[in-house]
């Protein structure tokens, strides 16, 4: 049971990790381009 909730939690942080990650790297693209 508790290994459960911890697999979830990794697997919510690491989810995050990532969608955040990508949006940071949109963002700089996004910027790039706009100040080109």
């Amino acid at each position: 049971m508790v290994y459960c909730v911890l697999e979830m939690l990794n697997f919510t942080y690491l989810t995050y990790m990532h969608t955040s990650m990508t949006y940071v790297y949109t963002y700089k693209i996004f910027y790039m381009i706009h100040i080109t």
